[in-house]
């Protein structure tokens, strides 16, 4: 392995760069990131005012379809093929993960909203999870925010209770 001089003068004392030695640097470096984040200091404050909502429920369906429903009608505003919707699946993987760790029902709604200022929110009521959906693009924005502007899509397909589920 090369040594690094590291003092000034040539001929003084040489270290030589150890791969244990950039491990250590790079876990103590995770683990002050993680404490950091764990006091909120990247927290998002939720906005005071919300000009759109919708509960959002989710199931799966034998096919590998997934219904994204209005929790408050129980009517399906889409269904995702299998392979369509990454974005989607995977964030809703995710608050699912979570319930599922903490023991939680599958059965509550998710909010889905749109702040006074444009941002979009998605968040788990049961487990005080909120994603920031603006942080994520415009398109990936886009695979969420349709369900608050397009309520129409209720009527398109069949109300659930008499779909296919789990």
């Amino acid at each position: 392995m090369a040594p690094i001089n590291i003092m000034s003068k040539p001929g003084q004392q040489r270290i030589y760069a150890s791969p244990l030695a950039w491990m250590v640097a790079v876990m103590v470096l995770s683990i002050g990131f993680a404490a950091v984040g764990g006091f909120g200091l990247g927290a998002i404050d939720r906005p005071a005012h919300t000009v759109a909502a919708v509960q959002l429920s989710f199931a799966d369906r034998s096919n590998g379809a997934v219904d994204v429903i209005d929790a408050r009608t129980g009517h399906v505003l889409q269904r995702v093929k299998p392979g369509e919707g990454g974005f989607l699946r995977a964030t809703m993987r995710g608050l699912a993960n979570e319930r599922k760790r903490r023991d939680i029902s599958d059965d509550l709604p998710f909010a889905l909203e749109r702040t006074q200022d444009g941002h979009v929110l998605l968040s788990d009521p049961a487990t005080g999870r909120l994603v920031a959906l603006d942080a994520f693009g415009q398109t990936n924005r886009a695979s969420f925010e349709r369900f608050l502007d397009d309520r129409k899509l209720a009527a398109a397909l069949p109300n659930t209770s008499q779909g296919e589920r789990p």
